[in-house]
């Protein structure tokens, strides 16, 4: 609710929205409750949002789409008017959306040049017709992050004398850097302590679940080292 430019997104989706529902899902600061709503309320927010690119689409909808449908009884691609031209935002615009859209990927988790990226990609996506690359237009830079390496479990147990992901894991949580817990048919989560966040970071897969990108865990790479020190 929020990228689609409502100031109260939780009034929003109480004003808006009929099929809202309240579900546990895995961030870096553990399982927490957050609201889902299904296609048919994300239509809802769209069609209330006085965004450009939501106006452009509630046009194409009205007078494309269901015109043709009416007439037709069926909306054809072919033939049928182009969805309207979005004119190019102002920077200050496009730098409100940007942010809203860092909010977002933090919730799910993401920090830095993650956060940026993905939130980059979502506002050019809102923009997609007008071309523009939000970071750019926006005067932001990316971070010159540290050279610490992250790696996943797997890789890690791979450098120290091919070990096995699981043990790896086994490990961090031995040593109180993440607990397990259980999700949707039984399946492991892995949800990173206090203790844990200063020796991980969430990376974007690129993939995402249900409209939500999957996220994933990685370690430093020594991070068997300081599994070790916090038992000592």
């Amino acid at each position: 609710a929020e990228s689609l430019g409502y100031k109260v997104p939780k009034d929003a989706i109480g004003s808006h929205c009929k099929g809202a529902v309240k579900r546990r899902l895995p961030t870096s600061g553990g399982l927490q409750q957050m609201n889902t709503i299904p296609e048919s309320d994300l239509y809802r927010l769209i069609m209330k949002s006085e965004l450009p690119s939501a106006e452009a689409f509630q046009d194409w909808v009205f007078e494309v789409v269901l015109p043709d449908i009416r007439k037709n009884r069926e909306y054809k691609k072919d033939g049928t008017k182009p969805i309207p031209a979005i004119k190019h935002p102002s920077r200050s615009k496009i730098a409100t959306d940007l942010a809203a859209n860092v909010r977002i990927a933090k919730i799910f988790g993401l920090e830095g040049n993650q956060a940026l990226l993905s939130a980059n990609m979502m506002t050019a996506k809102q923009y997609e017709s007008s071309g523009v690359n939000p970071l750019l237009e926006s005067g932001v830079n990316l971070v010159v992050e540290s050279k610490t390496q992250y790696l996943t479990p797997s890789e890690i147990g791979k450098q120290n004398g091919d070990v096995s992901g699981k043990q790896v894991n086994r490990m961090i949580k031995d040593a109180g850097f993440q607990e397990e817990t259980r999700g949707r048919k039984n399946k492991l989560i892995w949800v990173i302590t206090d203790t844990g966040k200063p020796f991980c970071r969430m990376q974007d897969t690129g993939k995402t679940h249900n409209g939500a990108p999957i996220m994933q865990i990685k370690w430093k790479a020594d991070i068997l080292k300081e599994c070790a020190e916090s038992v000592i």
